[in-house]
């Protein structure tokens, strides 16, 4: 049922959100930097705006929103946010009104703010700022603008942190999937997969379609602002409401968040940051934001340098961002 689900999604959306099967490089410098061999999984090219992996999800999303007829989505974000721009692109596919939330623990900088919140600004209907509001309070300031919105007679939906909403995990599970017919991997030999950790949800799709397909796969989350033990609770508490719906048992034994790489919490980086990017950028032709991928590298390569040679392989989900990069 959940490969019929991810198979056939195309036959169930009124647009065509058509994107390539992203390529798996093996590169050089990153694995001489981590004394293993690493490959990344090029979620980064999906599409021109840059969303990253945020547009499977999303499009994984679609039939539900089409069956209960929404007709506004609602979502927040940082300024450095990659699902505040899918969901105004999906949103404007669809024909939908988008309303944007940005706040976050920091304050917000427009003079410092990145490509991401400018494509997202040509993008959306409304932005409502939110400048001082605590992470952990948007949601709920989101959801009270969605009653607003349908006492007005919109049909609202908040579309939630990570897009955990529903079906979206299906988008997760498909990478999965895709990531499997690629991986050159002979019988018996383990893989390392390193995820960035927002909100946990791309580590739990992964982990469900190594079970689905029997993979050895360690799935490891890089957390960019919250705790190992926020996002392991928010993980098994998400994962027994999907699986409960679906009918299936599955489990995160195979996931591992590290929260040891984050530099001071989300959005905060060094110089050195930018120097390791940079020359990332010249070696590998790969763009990886502050925000998001170069935390997640640097996590890779710490957690790959405390392990013993083995005969695995390593690979880098690159899930988006790069337009924080300018």
């Amino acid at each position: 049922m959940i490969m019929d689900d991810i198979g056939n999604i195309d036959e169930r959306i009124p647009i065509k959100v058509n994107y390539p099967v992203t390529a798996l490089d093996c590169c050089e410098y990153m694995s001489s930097q981590c004394g293993s061999p690493v490959w990344v999984k090029r979620e980064d090219t999906l599409d021109v705006y840059g969303s990253g992996h945020k547009l499977r999800r999303l499009k994984h999303l679609i039939p539900s929103l089409m069956q209960e007829q929404i007709d506004t989505l609602v979502t927040i974000g940082s300024l450095q946010s990659n699902q505040t721009k899918s969901v105004a692109y999906i949103a404007h596919r669809l024909g939908m009104q988008s309303h944007i939330l940005y706040g976050g623990d920091n304050p917000l900088d427009l003079s410092d703010c990145s490509s991401n919140y400018k494509v997202t600004k040509s993008l959306c209907d409304h932005i409502h700022w939110k400048s001082g509001v605590a992470w952990s309070e948007l949601p709920n300031q989101a959801e009270e603008l969605c009653r607003h919105l349908r006492s007005e007679g919109r049909r609202a939906l908040y579309i939630a942190s990570g897009i955990s909403n529903a079906d979206a995990l299906n988008g997760s599970i498909e990478l999965g999937v895709e990531l499997s017919w690629q991986l050159p991997v002979k019988a018996g030999k383990a893989v390392h997969i390193f995820v960035c950790a927002g909100s946990g949800m791309t580590s739990l799709g992964l982990s469900i379609a190594a079970q689905l397909l029997g993979a050895d796969w360690n799935i490891h989350g890089i957390c960019i602002g919250e705790t190992r033990r926020q996002l392991e609770s928010r993980v098994n508490a998400h994962l027994q409401r999907w699986a409960s719906s679906k009918g299936a048992r599955f489990h995160t034994n195979n996931i591992t968040f590290h929260d040891a790489y984050a530099n001071g919490g989300y959005g905060k980086h060094t110089e050195n940051d930018i120097e390791t990017s940079l020359t990332i950028l010249k070696e590998e032709g790969i763009f990886l934001d502050m925000t998001y991928m170069l935390k997640t590298f640097k996590g890779m390569k710490g957690v790959l340098k405390e392990r013993k040679q083995d005969d695995s392989i390593a690979v880098l989900l690159h899930s988006g961002g790069t337009g924080d990069f300018f």
